[in-house]
């Protein structure tokens, strides 16, 4: 008797592919991507990734606790970082209530044209930017690490200590 594979009932990432650039969100509680999945970004002249780790995080779906790194698909996460060119993070102040307009504001600080010629980039949004670092320095040796703050997290302290976790990836 052949036991049949397991289903996974949470739901999948969101993921699309137009005109060569495979756009990838990730959210907390959602399955593993498939072989599949993974073969089709590969495939991509371009790959885009997005994660929102923010206690406030604008996600698809309501959660019921604040969300941590850990609460992402670990192997999903790993890969991501793995094929990364370029990781970009955008610090928040949990203590502070982030608008869309911060939240477009620091996204934009990332479109740059170096950034957009580059096959794989990860942007991740967090209010726990250690978090973030521990676990990327954990599974990726070296990948370019830019860290940037919204407008409502900066302060001189801040970017002192968002210096210190780029200078140490």
């Amino acid at each position: 008797m052949t036991p049949h594979p397991v289903q996974d009932a949470r739901p999948a990432n969101a993921l699309s592919i137009d005109e060569g650039v495979a756009a990838l969100v990730v959210e907390p509680f959602t399955r593993e991507l498939t072989e599949a999945e993974k073969a089709a970004i590969r495939g991509a002249k371009r790959v885009r990734i997005f994660v929102d780790n923010r206690v406030a995080a604008n996600l698809s779906r309501t959660v019921k606790a604040p969300i941590k790194i850990v609460d992402y698909p670990p192997d999903t996460l790993r890969w991501c970082v793995s094929i990364a060119t370029s990781i970009l993070v955008g610090v928040f102040d949990c203590r502070k209530p982030s608008r869309e307009d911060d939240v477009e504001a620091l996204l934009r600080k990332f479109d740059t044209p170096e950034i957009e010629d580059e096959f794989c980039v990860m942007r991740v949004l967090t209010d726990a930017p250690f978090d973030v670092g521990d676990y990327v320095a954990m599974h990726r040796p070296y990948v370019p690490f830019k860290v940037v703050t919204s407008p409502t997290a900066a302060n001189e302290t801040t970017d002192q200590i968002m210096g210190d976790i780029a200078r140490s990836n």
